[in-house]
């Protein structure tokens, strides 16, 4: 089993972040709804997209320059693995 080592202070994005070149990140999704998350880079490319689940966790895996974008605000976390 993998516990999740928390690397930093949860809080709300709602515009494209790196997280301090974050590589794994946790997401929790407070919102009424479903939320778009997307993977961009340095030029505001898309690559890729997922949707988190109204109240609901979701961990991403992510490279350090990837910018973190949610379509509405949720709060997110700089996290580790550690056995």
């Amino acid at each position: 089993m993998h516990i999740i080592s928390n690397l930093g202070i949860e809080h709300t994005v709602s515009t494209a972040t790196t997280l301090n070149g974050a590589s794994l990140v946790r997401i929790y999704n407070n919102n009424g709804s479903d939320v778009l998350v997307s993977l961009t880079d340095g030029n505001s490319v898309t690559f890729a997209t997922i949707t988190v689940k109204a109240g609901t966790v979701e961990y991403l895996s992510k490279n350090p320059g990837d910018y973190l974008v949610c379509a509405s605000s949720c709060k997110v976390v700089s996290v580790g693995y550690s056995h």
